[in-house]
């Protein structure tokens, strides 16, 4: 399985890490341990690519089809059938995926609705402006 560091404020994106590996920077030992802690370490996460006929041990992590799937035995074995195709010993990875992109998609349709109400005040208030200011034009012609 996947590991995440006890220390997750040490994990760091790809632009927070390049802007700290700059010519003439001075690095220290916690630079380098973020840059460590945020990559992926195929040995201590069990990830092992894309999937391949063989031998892989428990809890595994491949890809596949599209989808990461995690090996469901208890101990080493070998796989000679897809993880995509061989449900009793893989367990697709996709299901938080799917759970965060529904929550996403949620947020985004609230967003949404929060634009639409800004735009038909904005409209209201822009319509108010000019009907002020023509009120105010043809008073001062009047």
């Amino acid at each position: 399985m996947l590991t995440i560091p006890a220390n997750t404020k040490a994990l760091r994106g790809r632009l927070a890490l390049k802007s700290r590996f700059k010519n003439e920077s001075t690095l220290s030992e916690t630079h380098f341990a973020e840059l460590i802690d945020s990559t992926l370490n195929k040995l201590d996460d069990r990830f092992f690519g894309v999937w391949r006929s063989g031998p892989y041990p428990k809890n595994a992590v491949v890809y596949d089809d599209a989808s990461g799937f995690l090996w469901k035995a208890k101990t080493e074995h070998c796989s000679l059938t897809s993880p995509s195709q061989a449900p009793d010993h893989w367990e697709s990875q996709t299901y938080q995926l799917q759970q965060d992109l529904k929550v996403l998609q949620e947020e985004v349709a609230q967003l949404k609705q929060c634009l639409t109400l800004l735009g038909l005040g904005l409209a209201a208030v822009i319509f108010w402006l000019l009907l002020s200011a023509t009120f105010q034009l043809l008073t001062s012609l009047l």
